[in-house]
C-alpha cells in the first residue's frame, strides 16, 4: 500500500479516510476484514498496511486524515499526527480493552469512539486477550461512521467512559 502515498498528490490526500489493516500482524487481526473493507468503501475509506509505509509517509497520511478506523495496536500511535476533530474509531476484542489511545485522542481534541467486539471464546486475562482476533459488527461500525461527530459514544476530555480496563 506504499503506492497509496506515492501515487496521490497532496491535494488528493486532504480529508483521507483510513482503515488501518493488521493483516501483517499475528495479533488482533480482523477476521471479517474483507467484508469490513467492502462496508467502508462507500464512505471513502482506504485500507492501509502501515508496515509498508515509511515513517514520513505515515506522518503525511495521518496529518491529512479526516477519519481513522483501526483495531487497537501500535499503528494507532500515528494518530499523534492527526488534526483536532479527526474521527478515530478504535476496535477492541472484549478481552483486551485498553485506554492509551482514548487518552491521547481526547487530549488532542479528536472525535474518539470505540467498538468492543464480542467473542465466543473465554478470555481469562489481558495477556490472552491481546492475542485474540476480533470480528467487527459491521452495522455498529457503519452507524458510528454515519453519525460522525457527536455520536453516542464520543468521548469528551475529563469524562468517565465505559471502557473496561484489563
Amino acid at each position: 500500500m506504499c503506492a497509496l502515498a506515492a501515487q496521490e498528490t497532496e491535494a488528493d490526500q486532504q480529508g483521507v479516510k483510513l482503515y488501518i489493516s493488521r493483516s501483517d500482524s499475528k495479533l488482533r487481526q480482523v477476521e471479517n476484514e474483507a467484508e469490513l473493507v467492502e462496508a467502508l468503501k462507500p464512505y471513502g475509506y482506504r485500507p492501509v498496511v502501515l508496515s509498508q509505509l515509511s515513517v514520513l509517509e505515515r506522518i503525511k497520511l495521518f496529518s491529512r486524515a479526516s477519519s481513522v478506523v483501526s483495531a487497537t495496536g501500535a499503528g494507532l500511535v500515528s494518530m499523534m499526527f492527526c488534526k483536532p476533530g479527526t474521527q478515530v474509531i478504535e476496535l477492541f476484542h472484549e478481552g483486551f480493552v485498553i485506554e492509551p489511545f482514548y487518552d491521547i485522542a481526547t487530549k488532542m481534541g479528536m472525535d474518539y469512539s470505540y467498538i468492543i467486539c464480542k467473542s465466543n471464546s473465554l478470555v481469562k486475562d489481558a495477556g490472552q486477550g491481546q492475542h485474540e482476533n476480533l470480528k467487527v459488527e459491521l452495522p455498529e461500525l457503519v452507524e458510528l461512521i454515519r453519525a460522525g461527530k457527536k455520536n453516542k459514544r464520543q468521548a469528551q476530555p475529563n469524562q468517565q467512559t465505559n471502557l473496561k480496563y484489563s
